[in-house]
């Protein structure tokens, strides 16, 4: 079973950030468009998990603002009143509180790609705690790492300043980990006891005191694309170069194939009409749909989508979008939106009226251009999307 909780720690300063957290926490530093934590809040959503536990601290009142306007997953906010001189273990302790459900704990200075949030979730974790690792610990990295027998079991774990021999072999450790709920009681109690003697330490310190008693497997994550930031160099390093941004700043025009794309909602057969006689007369296609791509969902272009049917195209014009990437609520008090009914209801053809989901796409519309006679020419080739 697949987990359904998540608790993202989001109360540090990020006093290595500066001055760009001068004003807001780093987990509300952008990425493609939207902070980030906005960003993997919608990733868990998108892959089932309806409960997120944030711990806010510094600059709380922006955080939780931003929190306020995401719709489709139920977010608890705590605050950490005394986060300037905790490490994270209180955080922690207070972000696990009234948790009695296995969960993903997730650093809020990460981003990751779709799918690494879809296997962090899956259900090949069910009944573990899993502590996810990034490949083999090196000279030039220091930190948490993790040394695990050859079916994965973890046999120790530690807090280290350099690089020495004696640790060749371990895995480096990430912000992410999961807890199977078996192991909640006593991992809560234990950073209770911790953190009554000092909040300055990582919520490491009592799991890798307590290994007998907290038994834990280690998973490597390296093979998919996420990074963590913890300096102004890393997050502009991060902004620059790595290849899985391109995805959240700009996706192209596609041509989509008209009969795998299915409706969110109703449209007005009047606008349909007076649309097809105006792109006939411009003898032009100027503006893409927006598909969501996973399910290959029209979340903007409803009337569009049946001009090109009415005209016989095969192709339509296309922007693709991650769901998780796109801001979304509904128009209509009685009417409930959320990443997961409006998936489930387009794919099953019970769609909402006209006029109920509206979106928000952080990354602009781009205008196209392709002539009608073009967009004829293509009803018996084959281009993305079959």
């Amino acid at each position: 079973m697949s987990t359904e909780t998540a608790v993202i720690l989001a109360a540090g300063k990020g006093e290595r950030m500066m001055p760009l957290t001068k004003n807001q926490p780093k987990c509300m530093v952008d990425f493609g468009g939207i902070p980030v934590i906005t960003k993997v809040i919608y990733q868990l959503a998108f892959c089932g998990v309806k409960n997120i536990v944030v711990v806010v601290g510094y600059q709380k009142d922006t955080v939780i603002s931003e929190l306020r306007r995401i719709r489709g997953v139920n977010i608890d906010i705590i605050e950490n009143d005394r986060f300037a001189e905790d490490t994270n273990i209180l955080s922690l302790y207070l972000g696990i509180n009234r948790i009695t459900k296995s969960f993903i704990l997730i650093e809020a200075d990460t981003v990751f790609d779709d799918d690494l949030i879809a296997h962090l979730t899956s259900d090949i974790f069910d009944k573990k705690s899993v502590w996810f690792t990034n490949g083999l610990f090196n000279e030039q990295q220091y930190g948490g790492i993790l040394k695990s027998d050859s079916e994965g079991n973890v046999l120790d774990i530690r807090i280290v300043t350099d690089f020495q021999e004696q640790y060749r072999g371990y895995q480096k450790l990430t912000g992410v980990m999961r807890v199977d709920e078996r192991q909640i009681e006593t991992f809560r109690a234990l950073l209770k006891q911790y953190a009554a003697n000092t909040i300055r330490q990582y919520y490491l310190v009592p799991w890798i005191q307590n290994l007998p008693s907290l038994p834990a497997i280690g998973a490597d994550i390296s093979a998919f694309s996420f990074a963590t930031f913890n300096k102004m160099e890393e997050y502009q390093d991060i902004i620059r170069h790595r290849t899985f941004l391109s995805e959240y700043q700009s996706n192209g025009i596609h041509l989509i194939s008209v009969d795998k794309l299915k409706h969110i909602e109703g449209f007005s057969s009047k606008k349909v009409e007076n649309l097809t006689r105006k792109i006939l007369q411009d003898g032009r296609w100027t503006r893409p749909i927006c598909v969501e791509k996973n399910h290959w969902l029209v979340l903007d272009g409803q009337h569009r989508l049946e001009v090109a049917k009415h005209m016989g195209f095969k192709y339509i014009p296309s922007m693709l979008f991650n769901y998780c990437d796109v801001k979304f609520w509904s128009l209509r008090d009685n009417h409930e939106v959320s990443i997961g009914l409006v998936c489930e209801k387009a794919l099953s053809g019970d769609i909402y009226p006209y006029k109920t989901v509206k979106h928000d796409f952080v990354i602009p519309i781009q205008p196209c251009d392709f002539r009608i006679s073009e967009l004829e020419s293509f009803k018996d080739c084959k281009i993305n999307g079959d």
